[in-house]
């Protein structure tokens, strides 16, 4: 069975988190970004915004400390990497 992944999603004007495996058990959580911690889809705040994200995973029950982050695809760039198994992270 695949590792349990967590993912953010900070692209619009709501803060979504999900936990899970494909096929597998999930959880999920959602909630407005505060006031004056992103404009746009950028992110102006870090420590509001962190403060929030930390406040949205511990209510959701979420136990994964490292993420795939998703922006605004308007600022953001996409590439697939493709790493070989011995890579270190």
């Amino acid at each position: 069975m695949p590792a349990s992944r967590l993912a953010v999603d900070l692209s619009g004007t709501t803060l979504r988190v999900l936990e899970g495996t494909p096929g597998g058990v999930m959880r999920c959580g959602e909630g407005a970004p505060p006031p004056g911690s992103m404009d746009h889809g950028r992110v102006v705040d870090p420590t509001l915004l962190g403060q929030a994200l930390r406040q949205l995973v511990a209510r959701t029950e979420i136990s994964g400390n490292r993420a795939l982050i998703a922006a605004s695809d308007a600022i953001a760039s996409f590439r697939v990497l493709n790493f070989s198994t011995g890579t270190a992270d």
